[in-house]
């Protein structure tokens, strides 16, 4: 037997950081398409093969699916956060632990949401879903279980190449395998599966996403690690210490961000849930576009503070903020503005819910990617015990105020209670704890984010004043005059929030000067 190459493992392997993020950005970008076409460009589709009363039970049932997962207490995240720290610091050795005990770990959990199998059978009671649906809701409900343990491996091999800076591996994976998901769902709804089509696909496109990362991931750990991979008894107390936090962190999230659809569905009906959906689904790229700048740099900032560039992170982090607040500002403006034309045209105006319930899931998104960045950023910090604490107390807050404020408000109740939730906690808890971990003023993040939600309330405000002004005119709109519509508002939103940020502005205005 021949000994390897005395060279393998010395030394990491070199990678950019800038690369590596601004490739995790560019992909996260195209995600965004694939996702607005699942969510937006494939929805009258879903409507016209599936019943109002039937998408609407999905709706909270994919709610239920999302506490299944938590039987997962975060471990992909926490992979990728000590995966980029220990490659950070050179320790290949320990690397070689760390992701063989993370994708054990990770491996073992993907059994676990077989064990929801028989909820399946309760849903449609839970759902309140017409009697006829049931069957149809259990079926697709035990598809989805199936789909959740092999999405749960396939986030285990992703966090590995996105810890070591390898998004240009793991991104067109990803997509390819979006693609592949959504080519098989829309194939077996014309098809005339069904509701089933929905799971059948997430199905899919977890299996080819788990494929081609684990094939990626093998190749690497061959190439560059000095020993195989190791399961360590010391690593998985460290990974399942950390997961402890991760898991209320995820406990929160789905708590704050996936409780919505159920609730309104046992408070009010199915039907009031595809309303409330669709009402505020022209807002999911705003978020997920915010998100992106987070999640992008999250390892990197992983992999720099594992380098002891703590001054480095904090100008990072800045940036990162700015870079949200300014498209949020310009994109929630614009979607108020138009949002009941853009509903009417997509889906039907008995759809659109009202101009008020628009302006406040506007409210809550804007400040919900404020503080999901934020909370990103301070992950990657490896501030997890404060953001995960945080995350929990802001979720049980607005779960309960969305009991009371439905039954007193109706669906505007949803929104409104996000909105106190977030100001009440994360609001201004999160920029004082980001600013700490990297050394930075505390109460000038503050003002900053402070700035940022004034600016977002007056770009929403100013987006309702359009959408007031639009439908007095009684225009009869295509969707060649909404697109034009579209261009025009959003160029007057997106100036405005350019120029109301002091830095972009007095870069610009720099510019300018050495131009002369």
């Amino acid at each position: 037997m021949t000994d390897p190459a005395p060279t393998k493992g010395a030394t990491p392997p070199a990678v950019s950081r800038r690369t590596s993020a601004l490739v995790n950005f560019a992909l996260s970008h195209v995600n965004t398409l694939l996702v607005i076409t699942q969510g937006i460009v494939l929805v009258p589709l879903y409507l016209q093969r599936i019943p109002d009363a039937l998408y609407g039970a999905w709706l909270a049932t994919g709610n239920i699916l999302s506490w299944i997962e938590l039987v997962d207490p975060g471990i992909s995240a926490v992979l990728t956060q000590r995966v980029a720290t220990t490659y950070g610091a050179g320790d290949l050795r320990r690397l070689a632990r760390v992701i063989g005990t993370g994708l054990s770990v990770s491996f073992a959990l993907a059994a676990l949401p077989a064990l929801g199998w028989p909820l399946a059978a309760h849903l449609g009671a839970l759902a309140h879903a017409p009697t006829e649906h049931h069957a149809t809701l259990a079926w697709s409900f035990r598809l989805g279980l199936i789909g959740t343990s092999m999405t749960f491996c396939s986030y285990a091999t992703t966090a590995v190449l996105v810890g070591l800076q390898l998004t240009a591996w793991s991104g067109p994976v990803y997509l390819a395998a979006a693609v592949v998901g959504i080519a098989t769902t829309v194939a077996l709804l014309l098809a005339g599966v069904g509701l089933a089509a929905i799971p059948l696909g997430l199905l899919v496109r977890a299996a080819v996403l788990f494929a081609g990362t684990g094939l990626l991931t093998a190749r690497w750990c061959r190439t560059h690690l000095p020993q195989g991979l190791s399961f360590d008894r010391d690593e998985l107390r460290g990974i399942m210490g950390t997961s402890a936090y991760t898991f209320v962190s995820r406990l929160g999230v789905t708590l704050a961000g996936r409780m919505d659809a159920f609730l309104t569905a046992r408070l009010m009906s199915p039907l009031q849930t595809t309303v409330l959906t669709l009402t505020g689904r022209a807002l999911d790229p705003v978020r997920l576009v915010a998100g992106s700048v987070g999640s992008s740099l999250q390892s990197g900032i992983a992999h720099l503070l594992g380098e002891g560039g703590r001054a480095r992170a904090a100008e990072v982090i800045d940036l990162a903020g700015r870079a949200v607040a300014t498209w949020t500002v310009f994109a929630a403006g614009s979607v108020v503005a138009l949002n009941h034309v853009f509903v009417a045209l997509w889906v039907g105006p008995q759809r659109f819910g009202s101009g008020w319930l628009t302006v406040l899931l506007a409210l809550a998104a804007g400040l919900a990617t404020f503080t999901g960045s934020l909370n990103q950023l301070v992950f990657a910090a490896n501030g997890i015990r404060a953001s995960s604490a945080v995350g929990l107390v802001e979720a049980m807050l607005k779960v309960l105020l969305q009991v009371v404020l439905v039954r007193r408000f109706g669906l505007v109740g949803m929104p409104l209670a996000a909105i106190v939730s977030s100001l009440a906690v994360p609001a201004w808890t999160l920029p004082r704890i980001a600013a700490e971990l990297v050394g930075a003023d505390a109460n000038a993040s503050r003002r900053f984010w402070a700035w940022q939600s004034a600016r977002l309330a007056v770009s929403v405000a100013a987006g309702a004043g359009v959408s007031l002004v639009l439908r007095r005119a009684s225009i009869v709109w295509t969707w060649p005059r909404f697109v034009l519509a579209a261009a025009l508002v959003g160029a007057v939103f997106a100036t405005a929030s350019l120029l109301t940020d002091p830095l972009l502005r007095a870069r610009a205005l720099g510019r300018l000067r050495r131009g002369r």
